[in-house]
């Protein structure tokens, strides 16, 4: 694992909660490249508050019409299939 995955995995332990681009920011804030940075980020961890914010919650009109259109679509393929079904058992007959 390479110094920088490294000083951003102890710059996400320090802030939790916060979302992965805020983490990014802090990180190469405080990384130096060339040096032992993750000891930076513990002293930022003193200086700095990790507040948790709150997320608002995403409405999901977009998620049910995604799976109203699913459904849409097997019901669609199913009655395909039962025609072709219906189609082969008229020809063998």
């Amino acid at each position: 694992m390479s110094n920088w995955l490294k000083h951003v995995k102890k710059t996400m332990q320090i802030h939790r909660g916060k979302p992965l681009k805020e983490v990014l920011k802090l990180a190469s804030a405080t990384y130096k490249k060339g040096k032992d940075t993750v000891g930076v980020a513990m002293v930022l961890e003193e200086t700095t508050s990790a507040r948790r914010r709150h997320r608002r919650s995403k409405k999901k009109t977009h998620k049910k019409r995604k799976t109203k259109r699913r459904k849409r679509k097997t019901k669609r393929r199913k009655r395909k299939t039962k025609r072709r079904r219906r189609k082969r058992r008229r020809r063998r007959r």
